[in-house]
């Protein structure tokens, strides 16, 4: 009898301590909220920018880019204050970005229309795919800077 008592007892006493660090554990993770970084759109990039060319920060080198010779607007893109990236290279392009200090990313959810990959254009697309911050330089010139092997940054001149 000693015996059933004290096993109920300590079922009991295991059962409640169970369920109470159950509840404890379900109210700090329910207090827990992941907070997302806040992006922000920077009013010095808003306006239209003209594509120059690639750089390469260590070896200083610097490479314009070819621009096709029927398109008078390629390269020339605006940085809208919604948060869209569109231009054109050898065909109409768009995505969204986003600012997080001097952080800049690149959306490619949006983008429009198949755009060929080949010869300066495809460089320039692969290169928003890594784009990972921005300075604007005592020119008022956009360098984007990207992980890249041979260039590292594509330079931008504001065009307004």
């Amino acid at each position: 009898m000693k015996t059933k008592y004290l096993y109920s007892l300590i079922a009991s006493r295991c059962s409640n301590v169970t369920v109470i660090i159950a509840c404890v554990f379900l109210i700090f993770a329910s207090s827990c909220t992941k907070k997302e970084p806040q992006f922000e759109i920077n009013n010095e990039l808003i306006g239209t920018w003209n594509f120059i060319g690639f750089g390469n920060t260590e070896t200083g080198t610097f490479r314009d880019v070819e621009k096709p010779q029927d398109c008078e607007d390629c390269y020339i893109f605006n940085f809208g204050s919604d948060g869209l990236f569109y231009g054109k290279t050898s065909k109409s392009y768009g995505c969204y970005y986003r600012i997080n200090d001097v952080s800049i990313e690149f959306l490619f959810d949006a983008v429009t229309g198949t755009t060929p990959m080949d010869g300066d254009n495809g460089n320039f697309i692969r290169a928003l795919y890594f784009v990972y911050t921005y300075q604007l330089n005592e020119q008022d010139e956009l360098i984007l800077f990207y992980y890249g092997e041979e260039f590292n940054y594509l330079l931008f001149n504001r065009t307004e």
